[in-house]
């Protein structure tokens, strides 16, 4: 008998390796589908510099280079905001934020916002 098919009957016969097989199913599920979406997300990312900027597509680059750039203050504020504001206060923070700065962003790249709506 090979290894592989008595691995596979104890890992469907004993309850905790069967608890542990499934969450990494459910894992690499998961990441699979993240990397889908971030993958049509940076795809969809060009038409929208495109066609709701009115831009060449190569100035994405720039749009990456300044949300790097963010990322990088962000990450070297949040200690002391945390340390400051508490877990709490920090998230209560960064989101009302981040969702400012989305719909800002997509009040500009799309033809269905009102004027004056951001």
């Amino acid at each position: 008998m090979t290894t592989t098919p008595r691995t596979a009957r104890h890992l469907l016969r004993d309850r905790e390796a069967s608890l542990i097989l499934g969450a990494v199913l459910v894992s690499g599920f998961s990441s699979s589908a993240t990397a889908l979406v971030a993958g049509v997300n940076g795809a969809s990312l060009y038409a929208v510099v495109d066609a709701g900027l009115g831009r060449a597509p190569s100035w994405a680059g720039v749009l990456y280079a300044v949300q790097g750039a963010g990322s990088v203050a962000t990450g070297l504020a949040a200690g002391t905001l945390t340390r400051r504001l508490g877990e709490r206060g920090f998230a209560a923070g960064g989101a009302p934020s981040s969702g400012w700065a989305s719909r800002r962003g997509r009040c500009r790249a799309t033809p269905w916002c009102r004027p004056g709506a951001c």
